[in-house]
């Protein structure tokens, strides 16, 4: 039965001996039976139909319309020709290294490529499957058989009127790095998509050693008072290698004690903020070691929510520029509101004060400032490596782990519902895309109502509070219905989509401006300039400035900043 109809696969009636398999003992039994007839009793004759009826019943697979290939709902967009092709003209004769627009690397040996009218040049068919929106749009679910899939990317290689006598070697970015992970090859099924077969041992990759490195190190150095995901008697270490120098890292963890006698603001205002308490000094940590705990910790960020770990320095940066523009502006106001025959004492006592401030004459008076109103997102940054391996022949290949056992993925329930729908069956996704996971659904055992996407009870193995999304659509006599939904992962997930009718270029339009990246939401000081003109205003609305999730009380900025002994402190 295709799994890409039910959550359920029987594989045996694929098997071009299944028949045989069955027809065998059933003629055995059949034979037995007719050769002893008048040597059995009525009774006995009856039991032994009884065990052939019984037989039959369980050796046979339950099938319906869906498993004979006749009842596929159609699905004229989520399709291949979604992603552009790149095409090289390779000359057979010499080694070949191309470089993808995606980014991939191909090394082709000479005479790695034989064209059948033994020409010297052939044309390479290139796509490329690294994002969950291609993955998508090109209907390429992760899924091999009824298991379901996290990608590291797929990629599409084909040369027509050709063959490969030798291995070509591939390289493909990635940021989806899992230890484990396989090379699949796809195989076309009945209803046009790919499912994912004959895995090969773990692919070759360097940055998995690098990882897991980087864990050894950080078990046996910083476990102990750090968590990656969570404050200890340390802070958390979540995204650390993305927001500090590595100079300023490298001084820091060989011997913070130093850096902290040396004055650095950012390094005093932690240990004031950590109860002053003294960090542990590793000086024999090499660069590799360090480069190895950064990997690691990186690693540990992808699966985290950047608005929930607030960067201390940027809030150290955000009461210096708020107790700065508040003396500015309360100065630039005092000098306003004095009368003109006081105006001069003003000026003259700041003056004296603040040597560096020069208030302007007008009455005018043009401040630059940055006054955000409102919170602007923090992306999560992207770090990608790439998986290196080998191919024999040409076709879809992508390099994948299964989820069942992945750290942090449980045994949950997941069932999809569909309102307003066309009376068809559904073409119905799942879309995780922080763990590169887009597999397709079919209808639970028993029920015309609600998908699955595993097994035909709805058990999945998820991720637990993970952003995840469920699509549908159904084409029908020319209509078409639409409908999309996000939710965050749990135990017991069931969804209900409402589905609405949509155009055919309204859904093209759609499916092609799909975006699942952009939905961290944390908080980055804005650093464009503004002319503030307006001062008893913008005195209200420089309270903004002040940082609502740290304590400016580690300094007193009331008074003049202590000049930093790192300039890579206030990057």
């Amino acid at each position: 039965m295709d799994s890409s109809m039910s959550a359920v696969n029987y594989s045996r009636p694929n098997s071009p001996f299944f028949i045989v398999e069955l027809l065998f003992p059933i003629h055995l039994l059949i034979y037995i039976v007719s050769n002893n007839l008048n040597k059995i009793c009525f009774m006995q004759k009856l039991l032994l139909l009884a065990m052939l009826f019984c037989f039959c019943a369980c050796s046979w697979p339950e099938l319906d319309a869906a498993a004979t290939g006749t009842s596929f709902p159609v699905n004229t967009y989520l399709k291949q020709d979604n992603i552009p092709s790149q095409f090289f003209e390779i000359d057979t004769r010499h080694d070949t290294t191309l470089k993808t627009k995606g980014g991939a690397r191909i090394f082709i040996p000479k005479e790695a490529i034989v064209a059948k009218d033994k020409r010297n040049s052939v044309k390479l068919e290139l796509k490329e499957a690294y994002t969950m929106e291609d993955i998508l749009k090109a209907g390429l679910r992760t899924k091999s058989g009824a298991q379901v899939l996290s990608s590291g990317g797929m990629i599409y290689l084909n040369a027509a009127d050709a063959t490969l006598r030798k291995e070509i070697n591939v390289s493909i970015p990635s940021g989806n790095v899992k230890a484990g992970m396989q090379l699949y090859e796809g195989v076309p099924t009945a209803d046009g998509s790919i499912d994912w077969q004959n895995p090969k041992p773990a692919v070759q990759n360097s940055f998995t050693d690098s990882v897991a490195l980087g864990k050894s190190i950080f078990n046996n150095n910083c476990a102990s008072c750090h968590h990656p995901d969570k404050d200890a008697t340390g802070p958390s270490l979540a995204f650390a290698p993305q927001r500090r120098d590595k100079k300023w890292l490298k001084k820091f963890i060989q011997n913070s004690a130093a850096v902290i006698a040396s004055g650095d603001l950012l390094a005093n205002c932690m240990y004031s903020e950590w109860n002053k308490t003294a960090m542990t000094s590793f000086p024999n940590l090499t660069d590799a070691e360090l480069e190895a705990l950064y990997t690691f910790l990186n690693e540990e960020s992808k699966q985290l929510n950047p608005a929930d770990y607030p960067d201390f320095q940027k809030s150290l940066d955000s009461c210096k520029l708020y107790y700065e523009t508040k003396r500015n502006l309360e100065f630039q106001l005092k000098v306003l509101e004095s009368s003109s025959s006081s105006k001069e004492a003003v000026l003259a006592q700041n003056t004296a004060a603040n040597p560096g401030n020069n208030a302007p004459e007008a009455t005018e008076v043009a401040v630059t400032v940055s006054v955000p109103k409102y919170n602007l997102v923090v992306p999560k940054s992207e770090t990608a490596t790439n998986y290196q391996f080998t191919i024999n022949t040409f076709g879809w290949f992508n390099v994948d782990i299964l989820i069942q056992g992945l750290p942090g993925f449980v045994s949950s329930s997941l069932k999809v519902s569909i309102s307003n729908k066309l009376e068809a069956m559904y073409n119905v996704y799942l879309i995780l895309p922080e763990d590169m996971i887009c597999t397709n659904g079919g209808f639970l055992k028993g029920s015309k109502e609600w998908y699955g996407f595993a097994t035909d009870d709805g058990t999945i193995a998820l991720p637990q509070n993970r952003k995840a999304y469920v699509l549908a659509f159904c084409e029908q006599e020319e209509q078409i219905s639409f409908a999309i939904d996000s939710f965050f992962t749990g135990i017991n997930n069931a969804i209900t989509l409402n589905a609405a009718p949509i155009t055919p270029s309204a859904m093209t339009t759609r499916l092609n401006t799909l975006n699942f990246k952009g939905f961290k939401a944390g908080i980055k000081e804005n650093k464009l300039a503004k002319e503030i003109k307006k001062l008893k205003v913008d005195l209200g609305n420089v309270s903004q400035l002040k940082p609502k999730q740290a304590s400016c009380n580690c300094y007193d900025f009331e008074k003049p900043l202590m000049l930093e002994s790192d300039s890579s402190t206030w990057r």
